[in-house]
């Protein structure tokens, strides 16, 4: 607070009266507290009603306060952004989510819903190529960021209907897989009889990941043994990490206990439990808002100004940094010269005037 006043050039007691709605900065402090933060002046301007309610938040080691704050904050703004931009687009650029909720009682009741939820997704029993594209696509947020060290994963609800899910970026993809479905479990399960929540999630990432049906085809139907080389060469098949496919097969009886056990203990003599062998499973990254954006621009919903602060990036100071044509160029000079609305017009008039 201390460093933020200092670089705006208020005092940190005028800070804190802003955080807590006590006192409002002067037009020229928020354009400096814009600045600073890097984002943009309207972010403090905006009213969309925005309720965060958390189902989940799952952790290796107890986060602090301020931790899990500065975690909901980055989702918060990630998405307000997004939200402000979508909610002005026409119907149809919307994918709205429309999965229903499982109500499970047993293990067997969390392989039915992970099947029953790859038939929704329309993607049988073969490997998820990208699972947070999946997800996206059906109406599920997504927000990557890197999180603390013992941090797994976060769920939610934005203004009671938008399901939302954090995905760690800081670790290897094939974790970070797993606890996108895990987390897609807490949304999506309603655990009746008994059933642990965080048994249930962890049985549908599972099942979601490598269906029963394809892990019976990969093993046959009984084994005495599984070997590591395998279990890596499955990894990168299905983007499953070794250990988890080694619960796996032990959840479906496809080995026996005391297998499953020299197998655990296999991983920890070598170090493995932590960091698996060989090449890491890649991180996954979602292109959908991106995607969107650039639809957006291309049906001159959208400025190329607009375009950039949306994606994060600094405005253009021309068009070339788009990697526009001679002939696009001369469209948007015109889209520029006769409606002088855009907000872009200003910035980029300079520069479009040499190719007239």
């Amino acid at each position: 607070m201390r460093d933020l006043a200092e670089k705006v050039g208020v005092s940190h007691t005028a800070i804190s009266k802003y955080e807590r709605n006590i006192d409002r900065p002067r037009p020229a402090i928020l354009l400096k507290l814009a600045r600073v933060l890097n984002v943009d002046a309207v972010y403090f301007l905006r009213d969309t009603p925005f309720d965060l309610q958390c189902t989940a938040y799952r952790k290796q080691k107890k986060l602090s306060q301020k931790q899990q704050k500065s975690i909901e904050a980055k989702i918060t703004n990630i998405l307000e952004k997004q939200l402000d931009f979508e909610s002005a687009l026409p119907n149809h650029y919307a994918t709205v989510f429309k999965l229903q909720t499982y109500e499970v009682a047993s293990f067997e009741d969390i392989e039915q819903a992970a099947e029953a939820l790859r038939e929704y997704f329309e993607i049988g029993y073969a490997s998820i190529e990208n699972l947070t594209e999946t997800i996206e696509q059906n109406g599920i947020r997504v927000v990557a960021m890197d999180a603390p060290q013992g941090f797994d994963g976060f769920s939610c609800w934005i203004n009671g209907d938008i399901p939302v899910i954090v995905s760690q970026t800081n670790i290897p993809g094939d974790r970070q897989r797993f606890n996108l479905a895990h987390e897609l479990g807490h949304l999506l399960l309603n655990t009746t009889n008994g059933l642990d929540e965080e048994k249930a999630a962890h049985r549908f990432a599972g099942a979601l990941l490598l269906p029963r049906k394809t892990a019976l085809r990969e093993f046959w139907s009984k084994r005495s043994y599984l070997s590591m080389k395998e279990l890596y060469i499955l990894k990168h098949k299905y983007g499953i990490s070794m250990q988890a496919i080694a619960k796996r097969a032990f959840d479906l009886e496809i080995i026996t206990d005391k297998a499953y056990k020299r197998l655990y203990i296999q991983f920890s003599k070598n170090g493995w439990r932590k960091k698996e062998p060989g090449t890491p499973y890649p991180v996954e990254q979602s292109y959908r808002f991106m995607l969107l954006v650039q639809q957006a621009l291309a049906e001159n919903l959208i400025n190329p100004s607009k375009a950039a602060e949306l994606l994060g990036q600094r405005p253009p100071a021309n068009t070339r940094s788009y990697d526009y044509s001679f002939d696009d160029l001369e469209y948007i000079a015109n889209q520029y010269r006769y409606d002088k609305e855009l907000i872009a017009f200003s910035e980029c008039a300079e520069d479009f005037l040499e190719y007239e």
